[in-house]
């Protein structure tokens, strides 16, 4: 894999680890129309993430063109800086331990509830906004689209990277919905254990994936700047 492949699939697991929108779609899944919200808010979750990347990338934050060796320069520091950050979160983690399940602000509280109480166009309103304006999410977005629409590469290639980034992105969102609608309460049940077996060992797991993801920043910046 070139560090182009690298970048896009860097920064669609930094927008996929997000365990509010696991919550949140798990909530959908037990409202009074699972199936028909459940998907109502898988599209509208992939929806928002679609339409604030393909502003940016339509717009551009950086000139669209052949990557020179300034610009992978300068994203070869930015990709320090994401690594840096993700070490020192980890380190924080590490020393302060990570919030439970449970462990939500009263508003985060109160939003969960009401998703369990929305009807389907209200499910997919709630979803593009969780998928659009969620604060690591759309930061993330707005480099993952000027990486692409900045790279060397050909238009089919941008256009595949795009719809690779956008499906790993939103991973937490549209997959737990698709194994429902194909096998009903059993993909409730296996998804209701395996965030219990994630539960029971957040800590080393979430600590983990921002190591591993940061070392991976670190050996595509290097590749960059060299």
């Amino acid at each position: 894999m070139n560090h182009y492949g690298l970048d896009v699939l860097l920064y669609s697991l930094l927008a996929a680890e997000s365990p509010l929108t696991l919550a949140a779609t798990l909530v959908v899944l037990r409202s009074d129309r699972p199936r028909l919200n459940g998907v109502a808010f898988a599209l509208g979750f992939v929806g928002g993430q679609a339409v604030v990347y393909l502003l940016v990338f339509a717009f551009g934050i950086v000139s669209v063109g052949a990557r020179d060796h300034g610009h992978d320069s300068l994203q070869g520091w930015i990709e320090l800086a994401f690594a840096a950050a993700l070490f020192v979160t980890a380190g924080y983690l590490r020393r302060h331990g990570v919030p439970g399940p449970h462990t939500v602000s009263p508003r985060t509280r109160r939003m969960l509830d009401r998703l369990a109480q929305l009807g389907p166009f209200e499910a997919m309103g709630a979803g593009a906004l969780l998928g659009a304006l969620g604060p690591k999410r759309l930061f993330v977005t707005v480099f993952a689209a000027a990486s692409i629409s900045a790279s060397g590469a050909g238009s089919h290639a941008k256009e595949v990277a795009s719809v690779v980034y956008l499906a790993l992105a939103t991973l937490a969102a549209w997959l737990p919905v698709l194994l429902f609608v194909v096998f009903g309460e059993r993909a409730n049940r296996w998804l209701v254990r395996v965030r219990a077996r994630v539960n029971e060992r957040r800590e080393s797991v979430t600590v983990w994936a921002l190591v591993v993801i940061g070392l991976l920043f670190v050996g595509d910046a290097v590749l960059l700047l060299a």
